[in-house]
């Protein structure tokens, strides 16, 4: 026999006792445990202890599963990291260069504008087009 304390450690044993129709009462309640044995009809029907087993081998798959997923995610957060270190060095390498070289600055503004005038005459005439296809 097992004694329970019926408002405090077992609420599964305390709501079962509620429902048997036993009221309050102080102190401990003892309690009979039993077990009942039977064949299973079917064999192919797994047990629950079967089912717990199968859902811990299951859920620390998935952990495993998931930890490898984090450490290739911060492998490829990582690499990310260093490509974009290593262009923003070029970069900053390169703008070096530009700055320290006046003639070059001048040409390399004299080319943006140039593209600049270009675009814009090109956007001219397709309004100019549209506008003439619209008239018509």
């Amino acid at each position: 026999m097992d004694k329970f304390d019926v408002y405090q450690n077992s609420p599964i044993i305390s709501k079962y006792i509620k429902t048997a129709g036993f009221r309050k009462c102080h102190g401990s309640l003892i309690v009979h445990r039993s077990q009942v044995d039977r064949e299973i009809s079917d064999p192919n029907i797994p047990t629950y202890r079967q089912i717990i087993n199968e859902s811990i081998k299951n859920a620390s798959n998935y952990f495993q599963e998931y930890k490898k997923k984090i450490k290739q995610a911060s492998r490829e957060r990582l690499s990310i990291i260093q490509e974009t270190n290593s262009y923003l060095c070029k970069e900053e390498i390169q703008q070096k260069k530009i700055m320290n070289n006046p003639n070059l600055i001048k040409d390399k503004a004299h080319s943006v504008l140039q593209e600049m005038a270009e675009a814009a005459k090109i956007r001219k005439k397709k309004i100019l087009a549209n506008r003439r296809t619209t008239r018509q």
